[in-house]
């Protein structure tokens, strides 16, 4: 019976949403284009309000970017009849930030507003962030089977994201907890982000030979375990210049705003920085012994040493001297590329090696365990190959880069237009049209 009373409420319901369905498809489109053409109004309506002025007269105020001031001049001139006088006001207030980067750069903004999006007086980092962070991703995943894998997912949850399909297979417990921690859009943008690290990703596992923990191909050209004291030298040369290049964004930032102390004081780190790690290198590069190339790099890294603390005990007094161990660290911090790197590569081994010991084992109980093994463990490694090199390569960008130079704390430039979908320019309202 109650199967039954659920029965007709079924039908009941469908009936209800076939006839919403008609009533959608009949008037649907006549109420978002009268929506849409309202809201617009009003929004004209709330800036008549705002404006001061006489009955004849007004003035308002605004942000125009310096390159469109003439056409803005021009198109109010224009429709107004040369009644408006436009002028630009010296102000002291910081501007709105307006980003314009390249179409394919502009998508990892994203990351750049997570983080904090920048002042209107500051360099936009988002062209840095879009060349690096995809080769930290792709050199701490390094595994070709992992970029791939990645590339394919990537692929895949942008074309899911455009084309959502009536009917998911994927668990809802697992798309629920997706989509609570981002939206379809920023999972969007994550994936495409995703595309050109996992293309490095798949580089560098070629170089490596390394698929899914597996030495596949008939050449090696870097031997990961072979080569592991260059890798971290190299790491290390990495976060070298990394420190330095913020240092210098952040001299010229200092220049540009008239701050003088403030540009002594990055020069001060940026040579206290580049003379301490240059002896740390040449005494890793050398197996901690001298000779005179080195001897003489580590004279000359000591004057860097000297000239910089003066320099940044003019604006930073004591406290520089407690903040110079920290350089030092996020120099040193760079060197988790490898060593996230090296744990993928060695947790693949394993996986790989319990796989190949159960299937030489004649029994097969422990063949299909191996299997599963492989099946769970390789999948668990892969999502330890997206979270981890993702966060940390982020991380590297954040704070060990982003602190020598970048504010952050802006405001985003929002123009004062109307987003139209459904209407065009000029809809008249009047007499039902």
């Amino acid at each position: 019976m109650l199967q039954d009373e659920k029965k007709k409420l079924d039908q009941a319901r469908q009936e209800i949403q076939k006839h919403l369905q008609d009533i959608s498809d009949k008037y649907y489109e006549r109420i978002v284009q009268i929506r849409e053409a309202l809201e617009i109004e009003a929004r004209k309506i709330e800036v008549e309000d705002k404006l001061k002025g006489t009955e004849y007269t007004f003035a308002i105020e605004g942000w125009v970017p310096a390159d469109s001031f003439d056409m803005v001049n021009a198109t109010i001139n224009r429709v107004t009849g040369n009644s408006c006088i436009i002028s630009k006001v010296d102000t002291d207030e910081i501007p709105p930030t307006l980003l314009r980067n390249p179409r394919r750069i502009s998508l990892f903004e994203f990351f750049i507003k997570f983080y904090s999006l920048p002042e209107g007086t500051e360099y936009d980092p988002t062209l840095i962030f879009a060349l690096v962070f995809p080769v930290f991703f792709g050199l701490m995943v390094g595994d070709w089977g992992y970029g791939l894998a990645i590339l394919l997912l990537s692929l895949f949850i942008i074309h899911r994201v455009d084309h959502p399909p009536a009917r998911s297979h994927i668990p809802k417990v697992l798309s629920r907890f997706i989509l609570m921690i981002m939206s379809p859009q920023s999972l969007k943008i994550l994936a495409k982000a995703l595309i050109p690290s996992s293309i490095v990703a798949i580089i560098a596992g070629v170089l490596f030979n390394q698929f899914f923990g597996f030495a596949i191909l008939p050449f090696t050209v870097f031997h990961v375990y072979s080569v592991l004291p260059k890798l971290m030298l190299i790491a290390g040369y990495i976060g070298l210049g990394m420190v330095a290049f913020g240092f210098i964004l952040g001299f010229i930032e200092d220049l540009w705003m008239h701050d003088v102390k403030g540009a002594m004081d990055r020069l001060g780190w940026l040579f206290f920085a580049v003379g301490i790690a240059t002896i740390g290198l040449n005494l890793i590069h050398h197996d901690l012994t001298f000779s005179v190339s080195t001897g003489i790099t580590n004279l000359a890294a000591v004057a860097l040493i000297v000239v910089g603390i003066p320099l940044i005990a003019i604006k930073e007094k004591s406290q520089g001297f407690i903040e110079m161990p920290s350089i030092i660290s996020h120099i040193l911090s760079y060197l988790r590329l490898v060593g996230i790197l090296i744990a993928s590569v060695v947790i693949a081994e394993i996986i790989d090696l319990v796989f190949i010991r159960s299937l030489v084992s004649h029994s097969i109980a422990l063949a299909i365990l191996g299997i599963i093994i492989l099946i769970f463990g390789q999948t668990f490694n892969l999502v330890l190959a997206v979270f981890e090199p993702g966060i940390q390569g982020a991380r590297l960008i954040y704070v060990e880069f982003f602190s020598k130079f970048y504010h952050g704390n802006g405001r985003l430039f929002r123009p004062f237009r109307s987003q139209r979908k459904y209407t065009e320019n000029g809809i008249e309202l009047e007499n039902g049209r």
